[in-house]
């Protein structure tokens, strides 16, 4: 049976630290390459690294850690603040800028 913590944490990587979350059984089950199988807290996904476990868990939380140097757009992967900064960015003269409409 899936035990949820008390409350809802404030970050994905705050949360992957929290020990007790899941019954030890599942959270210590192999997978058929003998790496630990990652649960998800929130869903019934699971995960065999450890960082797509943490971009996954941003999906529930909301959480962005990726800010835009440039305006106020944040992301919750590095690879979408990337390409929103090509796409709406210009790099003039070794500085960003924000290209006009």
């Amino acid at each position: 049976q899936l035990q949820l913590p008390p409350q809802q944490p404030s970050s994905a990587d705050s949360l992957l630290r929290q020990q007790h979350h899941l019954p030890s059984l599942v959270t210590h089950a192999s997978g058929a390459d003998g790496g630990r199988i990652r649960p998800c807290p929130f869903c019934w996904k699971y995960f065999r690294r450890s960082d797509h476990l943490r971009s996954h868990i941003r999906t529930h939380t909301g959480e962005k850690p990726f800010a835009c140097p440039v305006c106020p757009y944040r992301a919750a992967q590095k690879i979408t603040m990337d390409r929103h900064v090509r796409r709406h960015h210009t790099l003039q003269q070794g500085q960003w800028e924000q290209e006009s409409l």
